[in-house]
C-alpha cells in the first residue's frame, strides 16, 4: 500500500444532528497518527487520555500503570485494513467519554498535489473540551441559544462569548492538518493509477450497503462502552446501539456520493 491513502469516515456517537468527518490519510499512518488527525478535525486539543478499541483489545499510549493498553504507535492503518478491521471505536476523554465510530471505507492512490492527511467533507463543529460529554453538550447548546436560560450568561462566558455549532470550515481545518503531513524525500515519486484503469469510488448505493454490513458486524462484536476500561468490556450501550442503527447511513446520505469533493455548508 505504498503511496496509497485510506478514506475514513468518523462519526461522533450520541449527538444529534450528527457530527461527522470524511478524511483521507496515508496508509502508512499509525493509529496514534490517526488520533492526531481526529483531534484536529474535531477541534479538540488532546487534553485527555484516549484509546482505540478493536473488540476487547485497546490501542493507545501504554504506561506502566496500564498494562492492558497496547501500543498504537506500532500499528499502521494498512495493517488494520489487511487484518480485516474495517470498523472500530475511538474513545476520547474518559470523563466526557466521547466515542467515535471509525470506518475504513476505501483505498486509493495518492493524488499529486494534494497534501495528506486531507479533510474531504463533514458536518458541524466539534463539541468544546470539558463540556460534559454528549449530555452536557446538549444542555450547553440549549443554554447558549436561550437568553432566558438560567445558565445562558455563565456558559457563554465559559466558551469565550460565542459558539456556532454549525460552523465548519474545510479549508481552515486542512490548513491545520498540513502540519501533520509526513515529510517526503524529493527523490520519491507519487504513484499514479495505471493508464486506462482510473480509480473509481463505489457508487452511493454500493457504499450504503457496504457501510450497513460494517456497522452490523461492528454492533455484533461490541455491545457497550467501557467506563472504566476493564479488559473484555464492550463499547456501546443499548441506547447508543439504537442511535447507531438510526445513523449508520448518515455519512453516506450526507455525502451524496462517495467520490464527490465538496465543502459542506451549514445546511446540514
Amino acid at each position: 500500500m505504498k503511496d496509497s491513502i485510506i478514506r475514513i469516515s468518523i462519526t461522533l456517537l450520541d449527538v444529534d444532528p450528527a457530527i461527522w468527518r470524511r478524511i483521507e490519510v496515508p496508509a502508512s499512518f499509525t493509529l496514534e497518527g490517526l488520533h492526531d488527525v481526529i483531534q484536529t478535525v474535531m477541534g479538540w486539543a488532546d487534553y485527555h487520555l484516549h484509546h482505540f478499541q478493536f473488540a476487547d483489545v485497546m490501542y493507545g499510549v501504554p504506561s506502566p500503570e496500564d498494562r492492558e493498553m497496547n501500543d498504537g504507535r506500532k500499528i499502521k492503518l494498512s495493517t488494520a485494513l489487511v487484518d480485516g478491521e474495517r470498523a472500530f471505536d475511538y474513545v476520547y476523554d474518559y470523563g466526557d467519554n466521547w466515542c467515535c465510530v471509525v470506518v475504513l471505507e476505501a483505498v486509493a492512490p495518492m493524488i499529486p498535489g494534494v497534501t495528506y492527511p486531507h479533510l474531504v467533507e463533514g458536518a458541524r463543529r466539534g463539541p468544546p473540551e470539558d463540556v460534559g460529554g454528549p449530555w452536557g453538550y446538549g444542555e450547553f447548546l440549549e443554554a447558549i441559544a436561550d437568553p432566558r436560560h438560567e445558565r445562558h450568561k455563565e456558559l457563554l462566558e465559559w466558551c469565550g462569548g460565542d459558539f456556532d455549532p454549525l460552523q465548519f470550515d474545510v479549508d481552515e481545518i486542512n490548513r491545520r492538518l498540513a502540519s501533520l503531513a509526513p515529510r517526503k524525500s524529493t527523490r520519491r515519486k507519487t504513484a499514479k493509477p495505471p493508464a486506462g484503469r482510473a480509480y473509481r469510488w463505489p457508487s452511493p448505493d454500493a457504499y450504503s450497503k457496504g457501510l450497513e454490513g460494517v456497522m452490523l458486524d461492528h454492533r455484533a462484536r461490541v455491545s457497550r462502552r467501557p467506563i472504566p476500561r476493564p479488559r473484555g468490556s464492550s463499547l456501546l450501550s443499548s441506547s447508543t446501539r439504537q442511535q447507531l442503527g438510526q445513523h449508520r447511513h448518515t455519512v453516506a446520505v450526507n455525502a451524496g456520493g462517495l467520490g464527490q469533493r465538496r465543502e459542506v455548508g451549514n445546511d446540514r
